[in-house]
């Protein structure tokens, strides 16, 4: 038997430029199941430059978090 199921997913990098050369720090997914049910994952990539921008990274996931919640309040 064939089971269809909807997902809504939503994806973001953060990324740092340094002189012209842009370098990924994290990846950011995130899932919203047709049951309702959610997950986020945040891979961060460089220890280092996330430390080193930690403000901006901070900032950057709440502003993910707060599209989440925004797909999620649309479903």
């Amino acid at each position: 038997m064939l089971r269809i199921t909807k997902q809504s997913l939503l994806n973001g990098t953060l990324v740092i430029e340094k002189e012209g050369t842009e370098t990924v720090v994290a990846t950011l997914n995130a899932t919203i199941q047709e049951d309702g049910s959610s997950n986020i994952n945040r891979f961060i990539q460089s220890n280092a430059l996330y430390l080193s921008n930690k403000k901006a990274m901070d900032d950057d996931f709440a502003r993910f978090d707060a599209a989440m919640t925004a797909m999620m309040s649309e479903d």
